[in-house]
């Protein structure tokens, strides 16, 4: 199953994890304010969605929430 999803991170996200980022994930959606950076528009499957939490985790990101945007992705099934 593919979902829609926000993942809120503590501090900013540097130029190049956040190209590396889109280059393993497809394209996304970046905000930085108050001290947080908040990736949305992030479509991913559970596996892909593991992968980039590890990838966070590896880059000492500190992953403050993801949230499942409960809608149908365009061409996928569920």
């Amino acid at each position: 199953m593919t979902l829609r999803y926000r993942v809120d991170i503590r501090g900013t996200l540097s130029e190049g994890l956040a190209n590396e980022l889109r280059r393993r994930f497809g394209e996304f959606t970046r905000h930085t304010e108050n001290g947080r950076t908040v990736l949305t528009e992030l479509v991913l499957d559970q596996a892909a969605l593991r992968a980039l939490l590890d990838q966070l985790w590896d880059a000492h990101s500190e992953v403050r929430l993801v949230t499942a945007i409960d809608d149908e992705v365009p061409g996928e099934h569920r």
